[in-house]
């Protein structure tokens, strides 16, 4: 039986390909679809990784993934995306709980199979084009929009990443292969 991957392009960017099975395109999902018109705001998908940080020690991680190909330019646009990401966890976690059970069958099967109290969880802004010299000036003010957040739910120190299109492909967000 062979592996479905998906690949996800947005911003002008390529992700994946990922296994389907732990690539969950939040923002094209019609659970999604049934809330936008309320005014939620999503962001791109959501990815099941394993971070080996240690032979003997796996960490699983949902890596909530915005793209962007110009970064935010005001307070107002920092607001934005962090509510994107916090919108994409909520519904995440929504649907792994079955609060929208006739979408259940949409969950990837990895999202169904792990222990969410075993989950950590990184929030991701990828940028196009972005200088690296930027990305941590960024990175800060983004955590601290969503210190809150993180805090609640326990989540380590290191959730939240800003990358741009080359740390992406490094990160094995996007291939390595242009």
């Amino acid at each position: 039986m062979s592996t479905q991957l998906i690949t996800i392009t947005e911003s002008g960017m390529c992700f994946g390909p990922f296994e389907r099975s732990r690539c969950f395109h939040i923002e094209k999902s019609k659970v999604y679809g049934t809330i936008r018109n309320y005014g939620v705001k999503m962001v791109e998908f959501l990815l099941l990784r394993t971070n080996d940080n240690t032979i003997s020690n796996k960490i699983l991680e949902i890596w909530i993934v915005e793209a962007k190909s110009t970064p935010p330019r005001d307070d107002n646009e920092i607001g934005a995306i962090r509510d994107k990401l916090i919108n994409a966890l909520s519904l995440g976690l929504a649907s792994a709980l079955e609060r929208h059970p006739q979408f259940k069958s949409e969950l990837p099967s990895a999202f169904t199979e792990i222990s969410l109290s075993q989950v950590q969880v990184k929030f991701a802004l990828v940028m196009r084009d972005h200088p690296e010299s930027d990305l941590e000036q960024l990175e800060e003010t983004l955590e601290k929009e969503l210190r809150p957040t993180i805090r609640t739910w326990d989540f380590g120190p290191n959730s939240v990443a800003v990358l741009n299109e080359a740390l992406a492909r490094e990160n094995g967000l996007i291939d390595a292969t242009p």
